[in-house]
């Protein structure tokens, strides 16, 4: 079983946030108003979001050779039918969308599941998932990349990681 975020691990939500509202893409997480995510153009951004290339192709082939695939997210509740939209329409494959509180909510999720291997772009969520045991690939941000976890591997993008991508 494959767990894998959605902002910046598979929507390029930081690129959308600095090409429109010019928000710095190197920051964690990124520094906009509070309130903003569960607001008409917070919802927007999730939804106008680019997917990054390569993701779809990889995630179907990782959650088929390890036996299914779910989402956690840390997105507001709100944006579920947003989320659940972009994820159909850009052909993610199916799965059960969490949406979690933080970090370890998400690990929660991914231990009752039994996954063996999430992908997360989230500093804390990273180093929580690889001391827990659960395999970890993470996309090469600038605000994860002085992390240095044994069961973790950074990933240029989703295309490195290979099983049919």
């Amino acid at each position: 079983m494959v767990i894998s975020d959605i902002c910046n691990t598979l929507a390029d939500v930081n690129g959308y946030l600095h090409r429109v509202f010019e928000v710095p893409r190197g920051v964690y997480p990124a520094p906009i108003p509070k309130g903003f995510w569960p607001s008409g153009t917070g919802l927007m951004v999730f939804q106008k979001a680019d997917p990054i290339p390569g993701a779809v192709e990889c995630l179907r082939g990782l959650s088929e050779k390890l036996g299914g695939l779910a989402y956690a997210t840390c997105r507001p509740r709100d944006a579920e039918l947003v989320t659940k939209r972009w994820l159909k329409l850009h052909g993610f494959p199916d799965g059960p969308v969490f949406f979690c509180a933080d970090a370890r909510e998400k690990l929660a999720v991914a231990q009752k599941l039994g996954a063996a291997l999430a992908l997360d772009d989230d500093p804390e969520a990273i180093r929580l998932y690889a001391r827990s045991g659960i395999a970890v690939l993470y996309p090469d941000w600038p605000y994860n990349r002085s992390l240095d976890e044994p069961n973790a591997v950074r990933v240029a993008g989703v295309m490195e990681v290979g099983y049919g991508c």
